[in-house]
């Protein structure tokens, strides 16, 4: 055989040899399991149908085999992404796992080995109720409890962890634009039906001020109100989109993330009363509207202070009002629009041609100016019981959304 005759052979040879290693590789790939890497599943007997093996979050970025013979329930999520089956020769079984109620359902008719992980569940309101943060020393933290409140725990104080993101689950874009996404927690509901939920407030006001309803010379109520339309999207006020529509402040899907609650809302005249009262006070008002949107009370002006509550009225208090509660505006918007005044949602009341509601003024006490007045404006919403977060809620690191 001659030379050339023999590089043609062997030319061939390794072309038909590239050709089998690529067709193997295929096959091999097209019917690779799909279990990662760290899952060693249970050596089982042949007759026994299910083989699981439960990988749990170890804390630390990695999973441990659970050696239980049960799914993990209290503190853990399924991983949807990670988790998963396959048949005996390693193909992957479609939408066979599902979780219904907080448990995992697995359901297929063919031999099955599933690797299912779970994630240390992130924490929701409740959760942050059963293990409220720590009071610090410079007064802030959380209360618990107070007395004829919605609330089950309130925070208060000069500065408490209470920063949350709402708007981008871009930690970055949150920290570095605060305007549009950084809010604070008020504090977390009762469980009354729907769950515990997270009340919050925009850090910073709207771009500007705003009237509280554009005449004063009838009796105009909250649920009337062009604040409270426009807040809420509804056509018929003076402003239209100022918060639900407003994609500055909302974007598309963001608003399915609030709940619609019943806003209780009426008048009282006199703010120098004791926290206590003024709260009972409101908390008595039988006239409501259901919606998504409203602004803080003068009660939850008044507790966030103290665990319980200030007068803030009272000129001996109005300094500390100012600079020791968290929640007056100047301590969370140094160039808000109007800076020496802010909204809220309680109304002192009509009388002869006059209707007036109250506000925060930079000083720190209250004071009721006429409806066509131009202030700031910050809202006040309650999020849905599932949502859940990540983060230590301080401004560097605030408490993102996940769910």
């Amino acid at each position: 055989m001659n030379l050339n005759k023999i590089k043609k052979y062997l030319i061939i040879s390794l072309v038909l040899f590239e050709v089998c290693v690529i067709h193997l590789a295929y096959k091999s790939f097209s019917n690779k399991p799909v279990k990662l890497p760290e899952v060693k599943l249970k050596e089982i007997e042949k007759e026994k149908k299910n083989t699981y093996a439960v990988m749990i979050d170890d804390g630390n970025g990695g999973y441990t085999e659970s050696t239980e013979d049960k799914f993990p329930t209290e503190g853990y999520k399924l991983n949807t992404e990670k988790s998963g089956c396959i048949d005996n020769d390693g193909n992957t079984i479609e939408n066979v796992l599902s979780v219904v109620d907080n448990k995992v359902l697995v359901s297929t008719g063919s031999t099955t080995y599933c690797y299912l992980y779970f994630d240390i569940k992130p924490p929701t309101a409740g959760d942050i109720v059963t293990n409220p943060p720590a009071e610090t020393t410079d007064g802030g933290g959380a209360v618990t409890g107070v007395a004829q409140d919605e609330l089950e725990m309130r925070y208060y104080g000069k500065n408490p962890a209470n920063y949350i993101c709402f708007g981008t689950n871009d930690k970055d874009t949150c920290v570095n634009d605060t305007d549009k996404y950084m809010y604070r927690i008020i504090g977390v509901t009762k469980d009354k039906g729907k769950g515990r939920m997270f009340k919050l407030i925009k850090k910073e006001a709207l771009d500007t001020p705003y009237y509280w309803h554009n005449s004063h010379t009838s009796d105009i109520k909250w649920n009337q109100s062009d604040l409270y339309k426009g807040l809420n999207g509804i056509s018929g006020g003076k402003y239209s989109n100022l918060f639900i529509g407003n994609t500055t402040y909302m974007p598309s899907g963001w608003s399915n993330k609030i709940e619609d609650v019943s806003w209780k809302y009426g008048d009282f005249t006199n703010q120098n009363q004791a926290p206590a009262t003024i709260l009972q006070t409101e908390q008595a008002w039988n006239t409501t509207v259901t919606a998504k949107i409203g602004l803080m009370y003068v009660a939850d002006y008044y507790y966030g202070v103290t665990k319980t509550g200030l007068n803030c009225y009272d000129s001996a208090n109005r300094t500390t009002c100012r600079n020791n509660n968290w929640m007056h505006f100047l301590n969370n918007d140094s160039s808000a629009p109007n800076k020496s005044y802010e909204w809220t949602m309680s109304r002192y009341g009509y009388s002869s041609s006059t209707c007036r509601a109250w506000f925060v003024i930079s000083d720190g006490y209250v004071s009721n100016p006429t409806l066509n007045a131009t202030y700031s404006v910050r809202p006040v919403f309650y999020l849905k019981s599932n949502i859940e977060i990540t983060g230590t809620g301080t401004q560097s690191d605030p408490y993102m959304i996940i769910t």
